[in-house]
């Protein structure tokens, strides 16, 4: 993935966000995320995004979601908590009995679902009145309020995972005209299935570009990122590949080395 100096990520955003409103001298941004208190990568993104955008002298809010914890692992610079509502999540069955009871269950839940997701959106659209924001950049991943903030013409959707992904966590993009990739290598399939909206590729950014220079003959391998119980980033896949490799007496002398956090980070 190609990582870009600060402000080239931030201009071109404002680029494509200059076509979505009026062209004012300082704008109101508000970015959406689920959960500020989450150490993690889309997290992160919003943090620097926030206070690069603070330090081009725009006004800037960010919108959480959801707060299971008052310690915040990076530093936003204005920050609105918000309550929302979860909606009810039925567990997948292990058996045919609980197949029986879930589609049972289901007939209560449906609506009750969609009176929270009704509460979440007005409370949402009440803010959006009060704040006035000139354009807003989604980052939350849990379809929460997908359907309000497509429906929002000075939205943008920034992508931070795999298509793969979307298709396995049933995320949804449809109704969103504009949204924001990370690399050229998945935008045909996204434009395959979402032919009506408007891609735009802006890499990730280093909010400082080190000086320093690694010694390339350390003969290391460095993999960075976050070790989830469910294997997100591929820690178990390359264990695997590193194996194999490791038999090959040519690189005998190479070591890898996994940096990160996470739950499965100790084990």
């Amino acid at each position: 993935m190609k990582i870009i100096a600060k402000y080239d990520r931030i201009m071109i955003l404002k680029a494509v966000c200059a076509k979505l409103v009026y062209k004012v001298s300082k704008m109101k941004i508000l970015l959406v995320i689920d959960d500020v208190s989450i150490f993690g990568g889309a997290e992160r993104v919003v943090a620097n995004l926030a206070n690069a955008f603070l330090e081009q002298g725009d006004e800037v809010c960010v919108y959480s979601l959801f707060c299971k914890s008052q310690s915040l692992p990076y530093e936003y610079p204005n920050i609105v908590f918000h309550s929302h509502t979860s909606t009810i999540d039925l567990k997948k069955p292990k058996n045919k009995m609980g197949k029986i009871l879930r589609e049972i269950l289901r007939i209560f839940v449906q609506p009750v679902n969609a009176l929270i997701e009704c509460k979440n959106a007005w409370s949402f659209k009440k803010f959006i009145n009060e704040y006035q924001p000139n354009f807003i950049l989604c980052n939350e991943w849990t379809n929460a309020l997908v359907k309000t903030l497509a429906k929002m013409p000075n939205s943008v959707k920034v992508v931070h995972c795999s298509f793969d992904a979307y298709l396995q966590w049933g995320l949804e993009l449809a109704g969103f005209k504009n949204v924001a990739l990370l690399t050229f290598q998945e935008i045909e399939q996204f434009q395959a299935k979402y032919p009506s909206s408007n891609f735009y590729v802006i890499p990730n950014f280093l909010p400082n570009i080190p000086n320093a220079q690694t010694d390339y003959t350390q003969k290391v391998v460095l993999s960075v990122g976050r070790m989830s119980l469910d294997n997100q980033k591929g820690f178990l896949r390359l264990l695997e590949i590193w194996n194999l490799i490791m038999r090959d007496s040519a690189f005998k002398e190479w070591k890898l080395h996994i940096v990160g956090g996470g739950v499965k980070a100790t084990n």
